[in-house]
């Protein structure tokens, strides 16, 4: 809010043309910084897979949910190639793919995992989350179906 005020004040005087000029432009400024800083909040604070007993909820940015539930889901894989190389991909039965930005290899090391903990004996490379999610679908799998 201070960071307003310096702008405010030079439209307010409206000494000339260029002070009124320059104030709207850090007023301009100052309003686009704001939103951007409030749109990585809301992306840090939205972005996560929650698991329940009836399937998988992936909440991504902005504002969307999808729910997959454990008798659509194929099978769980990572991310080969591409941007979100290493994220969780919910392939469903009818050949849809979820790619999971929560599981983004630069999400885990932001939350704690080291960079070791992304690549499988196999030699693919996948956050620890994927494995977890993996590992129940196949208990799903041998429990339920």
């Amino acid at each position: 809010m201070i960071a307003l005020v310096a702008p405010l004040m030079l439209i307010i005087s409206g000494q000339g043309t260029t002070t009124m000029m320059v104030g709207i432009a850090l007023l301009l400024f100052f309003c686009l910084l704001c939103t951007a800083v409030t749109l990585v909040a809301v992306d840090a604070w939205r972005t996560s897979i929650v698991v329940t007993p009836g399937g998988i909820e992936v909440r991504q940015f902005p504002l969307s949910t999808r729910r997959v539930r454990w008798d659509e889901l194929h099978r769980v894989e990572a991310q080969q190639t591409g941007y979100r190389t290493g994220a969780s991909v919910l392939v469903l039965r009818t050949g849809e793919r979820v790619v999971c930005s929560a599981t983004d290899p630069r999400r885990a090391i932001y939350n704690g995992h080291r960079m070791r903990a992304f690549v499988a004996p196999a030699g693919q490379f996948f956050s620890p989350t994927t494995a977890e999610l993996i590992t129940l679908h196949h208990e799903w799998l041998l429990n339920f179906r």
